[in-house]
């Protein structure tokens, strides 16, 4: 009963629009036709761009989380060896003229290059020491952040910090700031503050 419905509806229709059923069925079966096979290679290639940029993903994440977790842990081991405050300003690396600051910041960049990190901007800007540092106001030290607006893989930025931070020269990361980029997730934007002291 209800294929002889569909014979007529299908009969009806094919008279409707001035065409015989042969050349009806032909039309609607190569329809079908295009639409199984558009249907069939686009999932397919969604599909594997899933189960190439899923893992990816997550990996960022893991690795993130892991970065994330070394730098709280770089920064205990720091504190414990008296690298923060002023027990690092009297600790056995070199606290670096005022007049060598601008050689320091080449040594930043030149470290960010061998690291493929790109230096967006750097800013130096001297701290005002706290009334009753009579320690530093006696030995001259003023305090000096560096930020550097960064984009890197948050591995290279490990690395960079790393060099920065094993160098003669004082310097700590104090402040670090991570933001993933829509457009390229395996190269972040990053902020770091970087802490140091110069000797007037």
């Amino acid at each position: 009963m209800k294929i002889s419905f569909l014979k007529e509806a299908f009969s009806k229709f094919a008279k409707s629009i001035g065409i015989d059923k042969k050349k009806l069925f032909l039309l609607i079966t190569l329809v079908l036709i295009i639409a199984y096979l558009d249907l069939r290679f686009v999932a397919a290639i969604q599909l594997k761009v899933i189960s190439k940029t899923g893992p990816k993903i997550i990996r960022l994440q893991n690795d993130l989380k892991r970065i994330d977790v070394d730098l709280k842990k770089m920064r205990e081991l720091k504190e414990k060896e008296g690298y923060s405050g002023r027990g690092a300003v009297s600790g056995a690396k070199k606290i670096i003229s005022e007049d060598k600051v601008v050689l320091l910041m080449e040594q930043i960049s030149s470290a960010a290059n061998k690291y493929d990190v790109r230096v967006a901007q750097m800013r130096p800007q001297k701290e005002a020491r706290a009334k009753g540092a009579k320690d530093a106001k006696k030995e001259k030290f003023t305090p000096l952040t560096i930020t550097l607006d960064l984009v890197c893989a948050y591995h290279n930025l490990g690395r960079f910090l790393n060099e920065l931070e094993n160098a003669g020269i004082f310097l700590t990361a104090q402040e670090i700031r991570i933001d993933p980029q829509a457009a390229d997730y395996l190269r972040q934007k990053a902020s770091v503050v970087l802490r140091t002291y110069v000797r007037e």
